[in-house]
């Protein structure tokens, strides 16, 4: 008869100590990819709405529409639909000309924005929203319209439709707007009391709050958010540590305080180069550090940010190769790296937009593989057991292990 074996202290201990944190796993779906269709060359530019719509921009080669040499077509993409592709909008073919910078967007309606040059505009870029019918003009630059330039920013749209950009109204200022059914609402001008000179790209979340980088004679280069309750400045270059900002995000949520994460370059004096940020809960958090040694921090690339405080950004790695990661520790915050398998060869290169993450978990990027295919492809974060219902399984385990002991 064979002894039975304790549930010694030892092993209670070993049950109910912390566990070494491990990597959410993810799954990774294939959006679109080069290898579907062979007069497809490129994708870029893949943004996700809070339901996982995707949005995407796509090069077919084999469409002239004006063009010898191909023509550039925007894409939606829904789970509902297994992905298959929808089309949004193409370049040259009226009334669109040529699209402006992405990231496009997309909501959870699949209604897309974006803005573009246009057949019938007298100046430089008309804003266009779809609503699945066809591409619909919202603001223009028309002689004798509101705006005499609409530059050739990323246009943002949420939830509700509103939509969020930057332009220059005649007889007026250039200025961070929304638009929505109740009309046209200015968020910042340039100038006023705190002499601000704004950049072109704007993040909007789903109570119409905004996000938006610019600089101030009160304190230098900030960023801005804009909500029910004013205008307020969240980060700035004063106190010799910031020297700028870019790219910033902005979490989808509905109901609580707005998430905004971004690249902040490092004052000279202190060494430069860059690091991630965010405002997560009403404070600055800092993500990356330049001291870890992990990424190449002169190369840093966009973020996203939820609702949970979730932050997602590209990284070129200090020896070499690149990947999307949540933060600067690799064995816990990668998403994927170069020389990981994904769609049956490996990641080699990739990129994502400061669209690219939702409160669900999943991020949206394109990627270039081993095998010279390029892509779109999600990644959804599955279900990992917490440390204590694991330790609890572990206790089980042993208690089951010691009645059959017994029982022997």
């Amino acid at each position: 008869m064979k002894k039975s074996t304790p549930l010694t202290a030892s092993l209670i201990a070993l049950a109910l100590a912390p566990l070494t944190a491990h990597a959410t796993n993810y799954t990774f779906t294939k959006i679109a990819s080069t290898h579907d269709n062979s007069t497809i060359n490129s994708f870029a530019l893949a943004s996700i709405a809070s339901n996982g719509t995707v949005i995407y921009r796509a090069f077919d080669s084999s469409d002239p529409s004006g063009a010898s040499y191909g023509t550039y077509h925007l894409y939606t993409a829904s789970a509902s639909s297994n992905y298959l592709p929808t089309s949004v909008a193409a370049q040259n073919n009226a009334p669109i000309v040529r699209f402006s910078n992405g990231p496009f967007a997309v909501n959870s309606s699949g209604a897309a924005a974006f803005g573009s040059n246009s057949t019938t505009s007298a100046h430089y870029v008309a804003l266009f929203s779809n609503d699945g019918t066809g591409p619909v003009d919202r603001a223009d630059t028309y002689l004798g319209a509101s705006f005499t330039s609409l530059g050739n920013a990323p246009v943002q749209i949420n939830d509700s439709g509103t939509l969020a950009f930057y332009g220059t109204p005649h007889a007026g200022l250039p200025s961070i707007f929304t638009l929505d059914n109740n009309g046209l609402h200015t968020i910042a001008s340039a100038g006023g009391p705190a002499g601000i000179t704004l950049s072109g790209n704007v993040a909007l979340d789903n109570n119409g709050d905004v996000a938006f980088i610019g600089t101030s004679t009160l304190g230098g280069y900030t960023v801005f958010t804009h909500t029910a309750a004013g205008l307020a400045a969240i980060a700035d270059d004063q106190g010799n540590y910031f020297s700028t900002f870019y790219a910033p995000s902005i979490s989808d949520h509905t109901s609580t305080l707005a998430n905004v994460a971004f690249r902040a370059n490092l004052s000279p004096s202190i060494g430069g180069g860059s690091e991630i940020w965010a405002y997560v809960n009403g404070a600055l958090e800092q993500i990356t550090h330049t001291n870890a040694g992990v990424f190449n921090t002169a190369a840093l690339g966009n973020t996203g940010v939820n609702s949970s405080g979730t932050v997602v950004f590209f990284a070129p790695l200090a020896n070499g190769g690149n990947g999307i990661f949540t933060g600067d520790n690799l064995a816990t915050d990668t998403i994927i790296k170069t020389g990981d398998a994904l769609d049956g060869s490996t990641f080699t290169s990739g990129n994502l937009t400061t669209l690219a993450l939702n409160d669900a978990g999943q991020i949206v990027f394109n990627a270039t593989l081993a095998d010279n295919s390029t892509g779109i492809y999600l990644a959804t974060p599955t279900a990992v057991p917490e440390p204590m219902s694991l330790s609890l399984l572990t206790l089980g385990s042993l208690a089951l292990l010691t009645r059959r002991n017994r029982a022997r």
